[in-house]
């Protein structure tokens, strides 16, 4: 191969990796769908700033634990004369009641559940996307069945007009076949209807233009033991929740306590009418105090008790709450097992129907080719079929998204990836 077909080949090797790129480009999957929105969803950035902001907050209640520590340096003039000082001073005083424990705790907390509503969000995105994907593949194999209805009675209405010019029909059977290949034609038409409808409510939580792009179809999702329910993120939010609620009681309890903590403070510097000592470290003093402290506002007792009753009855309404939480929750997980049970027995069912419809229809389309029945056993046939294709359709795809909303209910990965 000469130069000259080298280039050639590379040229056309080029152009046809372009074409199958292009190809493969005009086919929307799911998962880059879903990958999109998780780059550009809005709940999902606000979630990651609230992220950002507990983080932020964790990091302040650790620094708060450092003690105090002033470095000043000073000159004065005045009627004493020229003054130079530079002093250091470190303190730090903790209490019984420590307010700095307390919102480290409660930071920490705040920390893990905005963890646990990123994680949450994401899942419930995933399950958002995959639910509006799912309408529309199951909207798109509901036209192809609508179009073979309306294929299969424009080739019955050729036949009844064939057997009309042979006198062998009337002009009411041919009528009635007009009126049904004309109803078949606007089912039709509302289906895509709805598809551009439902396509539009996809893309809009996407944030993107729809390109018209043809959907990839889902393998179908095999039958998986399902676990007990445990508690899942919700739960664990609303756990986290009453712990932090308890940290505020038990801080509100020790407030009726005497007020009572140790301090530790520490100078160290120099003070001269000359500046020269303080570039001397040698020439520093220092000092330090420590004690035990106690006092008890008498007065302010009131005031904190109330705010203790308050704080008491406040848990009171959190863990009322919470067991609702759980119970319902534990409801919802339940009736979802109980749907998905249906589900799967009715598709199985449904599935029986449309071969039994199938054969059904079949032999009905000879016995009206030969004249054995009318045009009204026709239709019969026909709208069994047309129901049981149907109704499948709508079974496979709704467990689909009942064996998903399942995973999400017990916090499991969603499609096994988020």
């Amino acid at each position: 191969m000469n130069k000259k077909q080298i280039i050639i080949f590379i040229i056309v090797s080029f152009i046809c990796l372009s074409l199958f790129n292009t190809i493969e480009a005009e086919t929307y999957k799911l998962d880059d769908l879903i990958n999109i929105a998780m780059e550009q969803a809005n709940t999902l950035q606000i979630e990651n700033i609230q992220k950002t902001i507990s983080d932020k907050y964790y990091n302040k209640a650790l620094y708060d634990f450092l003690p105090s520590a002033n470095y000043n340096l000073s000159a004065t003039d005045g009627t004493m004369g020229h003054q130079y000082s530079s002093t250091l001073a470190i303190s730090k005083s903790i209490a019984l009641n420590e307010p700095t424990y307390f919102n480290l705790k409660k930071s920490i907390i705040d920390k893990k559940n905005n963890e646990l509503a990123l994680e949450d969000k994401k899942k419930e995105l995933a399950l958002t996307i995959f639910s509006l994907y799912v309408d529309i593949l199951q909207t798109q194999k509901n036209i192809e069945i609508l179009s073979e209805n309306f294929d299969l009675q424009k080739k019955i209405y050729e036949q009844v007009n064939i057997q009309y010019q042979n006198n062998k029909k009337t002009i009411y059977d041919i009528q009635a076949s007009q009126i049904d290949t004309l109803t078949a034609m606007t089912d039709l038409l509302e289906f895509n209807k709805n598809l551009f409808s439902k396509r539009q409510d996809l893309f809009q939580v996407l944030g993107i233009e729809d390109l018209g792009f043809e959907f990839e179809d889902i393998d179908q999702v095999e039958s998986q033991d399902i676990d007990q329910f445990s508690d899942n993120i919700t739960i664990q939010i609303s756990e986290n929740k009453l712990k932090q609620n308890m940290l505020s009681l038990t801080q509100s309890r020790l407030s009726l306590l005497p007020n009572i903590y140790v301090s530790y403070s520490y100078n160290l510097g120099v003070t001269d009418k000359e500046s020269e000592p303080i570039f001397k470290p040698k020439e520093y003093q220092d000092s330090y105090t420590y004690g035990i402290h106690f006092s008890y506002p008498i007065f302010n007792f009131l005031d904190r008790g109330a705010e203790y009753n308050i704080q008491k009855r406040q848990t009171q309404i959190i863990e009322i709450n919470h067991k609702d939480l759980v119970d319902k929750q534990n409801v919802r997980f339940q009736q979802a097992l109980n749907d998905l049970k249906i589900y799967q027995q009715s598709y199985e069912i449904y599935r029986q129907k449309l071969d039994l419809s199938t054969t059904h229809l079949e032999i009905a389309q000879k016995r009206f080719e030969m004249g054995l029945i009318n045009m009204l056993d026709l239709d019969k046939s026909r709208i069994q079929y047309l129901e049981a294709q149907l109704s499948m359709n709508s079974k496979y795809y709704s467990l689909l998204k009942k064996q998903q909303e399942i995973n999400y209910l017990k916090s499991g990965k969603v499609l096994g990836k988020w």
